[in-house]
């Protein structure tokens, strides 16, 4: 056949696959058009893929077609810049399983690098393990301050995808070093307006700690406890209950580390209760719901000494040893009992509590 009609063939969307497979080898300009073309078999695909022209390469990494084996291949082969590439971008964030085919320690590395595009960073919010999240978001820092600057550096539309993380640490992260994380969870739970700006008119983590402590020890917390909690046994109100929950847990970590848990049921009921009551329900937004798992599951890591970083391979400790560094199990212990004072507040009206009822 003649090259001017295989090349006409090719660039031809309407060509079938058996005889695509025919021109496959003619010409190299030939390649380049079945690498993209919509009707190319897995099989030529991946016969394409042992190609060492570029621009075959790329091709077929922008083909969402391509099969994972001639994607590996070809990422084996690729460079960073061709990750770039917004047709390859695209097909490569298209599906949560084929971004994993490049090498691991690359992946992370391209994944923290200040030019790592947006598009990446969606899909490692939605499909990235905690790791690749981790490598995102704080590109290897390690120390609140250089955490911060990472996170700010990232476009903010993106970062609030993070808010969703189906990975409580980077949630419980993201509420250490991001204001507008922090901001948010505020405004959610009914911080105040007095207290969500500063003199100048600026958000400051200074004033909305303040109120939280004033929440958790003030006049109306104490209220709230002298009326609903009983000294001995259970509350009568799920308000009580909630309240009796998220003290006894902060209690018992300052009183003895939660040494307690892993021989008793108690604590673990009580997480279970203000999970079940706070987090699961309409009352909070979505961004306050996962920040309560979160902190549940901080203070579980916590009481049961899970050591998560044991075993992995250095290149996913260096970026994902700061998350368990600036997770804060006081800082999460101090929140739950803000939570149940703000939803008892939100419900006036007492609720009946039975025992194992909710």
């Amino acid at each position: 056949m003649e090259i001017a009609a295989a090349v006409k063939l090719a660039k031809d969307q309407t060509t079938q696959s058996q005889v695509l497979d025919q021109l496959c080898g003619l010409a190299i300009q030939i390649d380049r058009l079945l690498a993209m073309h919509k009707n190319s078999s897995e099989t030529l695909l991946l016969e394409l893929s042992k190609s060492e022209d570029r621009n075959v390469l790329k091709s077929l990494l922008a083909n969402p077609n391509t099969p994972d084996q001639a994607i590996q291949t070809a990422l084996e082969k690729s460079q960073d810049s061709w990750l770039r590439d917004e047709a390859i971008a695209r097909s490569l964030t298209n599906k949560k399983s084929t971004l994993p085919l490049l090498d691991r320690a690359r992946l992370l590395n391209f994944l923290s690098s200040k030019s790592c595009p947006d598009i990446y960073g969606k899909w490692a919010a939605k499909s990235g393990d905690l790791v690749a999240q981790s490598a995102y978001l704080f590109s290897g820092a390690t120390n609140y301050s250089k955490m911060s600057t990472a996170v700010s550096s990232r476009p903010k539309e993106v970062v609030a995808n993070y808010c969703e993380s189906g990975h409580p640490d980077v949630i419980q992260a993201l509420m250490q070093v991001d204001d507008d994380t922090y901001f948010q969870w505020a405004k959610d739970i009914g911080v105040p307006a007095y207290y969500q700006k500063h003199d100048d008119g600026t958000l400051t983590r200074e004033t909305l700690d303040m109120w939280s402590s004033e929440a958790a020890i003030s006049n109306v917390g104490n209220e709230l406890c002298n009326k609903l909690v009983p000294h001995i046994g259970s509350a009568d109100s799920v308000q009580g209950e909630l309240i009796r929950a998220a003290t006894r847990l902060h209690n018992e970590y300052y009183q003895n580390s939660l040494l307690n848990w892993p021989t008793s049921n108690t604590y673990k009921n009580f997480a279970k209760f203000i999970n079940k009551t706070t987090a699961n329900t309409k009352e909070f937004s979505p961004l306050v719901g996962n920040i309560i798992k979160a902190d549940i599951d901080a203070v579980k890591s916590h009481a049961e000494d899970k050591n998560k970083i044991k075993g992995w391979p250095d290149h996913d400790i260096r970026f994902g040893s700061q998350i368990y560094q600036v997770r804060s199990v006081e800082e999460a212990l101090g929140r739950l009992v803000v939570i149940a004072i703000a939803w008892s507040i939100r419900f006036p009206e007492l609720i009946p509590f039975k025992e194992g009822g909710i």
